[in-house]
């Protein structure tokens, strides 16, 4: 009988050595601070910083703004940024997107597309040399374009609108477990690992405008220019804007498409099942 336990106890050890460690995770909340705000040296375009970042600030303040996204990551308006994507802090050094993981079939279950909201209120920036309409704009912009730039006095900014979009906590966990798809098993990994942070909130611009008023009537030769309507992309955003003539001394800027705005992120904390 005792050896016949000792059998047992031994076959017992062995099963549990054998035994593949399986875990999961959970959202875990990043504390917010101010200088999550700013983080302009991660802006990769002249045109969302200084004042007109403070004035996408404010317009978070009045329209966005809600218990679930307090303090949010300013990333500049972006396409390039991604829900989902896992790097180092503050998106310092990306490590994986979503595109490269996951299915469109499984991302239509884990990402969840927000209602379109509006946001009435305009602001109004005084132009001075600071400001960033001297910078992308200017750069990229032709020569009538930039002598009329030169000469604004003042711009008005507004959007259509907005939606937040998040991931699903249980989707993603769902998807992740007990997969033996390599790109799955590293990104849970890394998802769980150190200091890395997972995007998991993001507020998405549509129809951003931006009259800028002049201080003298546009030149003939302008008014042409406008007349076709000429388009041009910001750095390397991937954010493009149409230019048009409102009035003898009013420009339209106006986005095409949407954009990412502001994020949070969040940590994976590892939970062994």
């Amino acid at each position: 009988m005792k050896e016949f336990t000792l059998i047992l106890l031994s076959v017992s050890l062995l099963i549990c050595s054998c035994k593949k460690e399986e875990y999961t995770f959970e959202f875990e909340e990043i504390e917010s601070n101010e200088a999550d705000w700013v983080a302009q040296d991660t802006i990769n375009t002249k045109f969302f910083r200084g004042q007109t970042w403070k004035q996408w600030r404010g317009t978070f303040k009045d329209c966005m703004q809600s218990k679930w996204i307090k303090k949010p990551f300013y990333f500049g308006p972006s396409n390039t940024v991604g829900l989902g994507s896992i790097s180092s802090k503050n998106y310092k050094n990306l490590i994986w997107t979503f595109d490269r993981v996951f299915s469109e079939e499984e991302k239509k279950k884990i990402i969840q597309l927000g209602t379109s909201a509006s946001c009435e209120i305009k602001r109004k920036i005084e132009l001075d040399l600071e400001t960033t309409l001297e910078g992308e704009l200017k750069e990229q912009g032709s020569a009538n374009i930039n002598f009329a730039l030169d000469n604004a006095k003042s711009t008005t900014t507004s959007i259509d609108g907005f939606q937040v979009d998040n991931l699903i906590e249980g989707e993603l966990r769902i998807a992740l477990r007990n997969s033996e798809d390599e790109r799955k098993k590293e990104y849970l990994k890394d998802l769980t690992t150190g200091n890395n942070v997972l995007l998991n909130r993001v507020v998405r611009v549509s129809g951003f405008t931006s009259e800028i008023e002049l201080n003298n009537e546009m030149s003939a030769d302008l008014e042409a220019e406008l007349a076709n309507n000429p388009e041009l992309e910001l750095g390397d955003a991937g954010v493009k804007v149409k230019f048009s003539k409102k009035n003898e001394t009013t420009i339209i800027v106006k986005s095409l498409g949407n954009f990412v705005v502001f994020g949070k992120f969040v940590k994976g904390k590892k939970v062994q099942l």
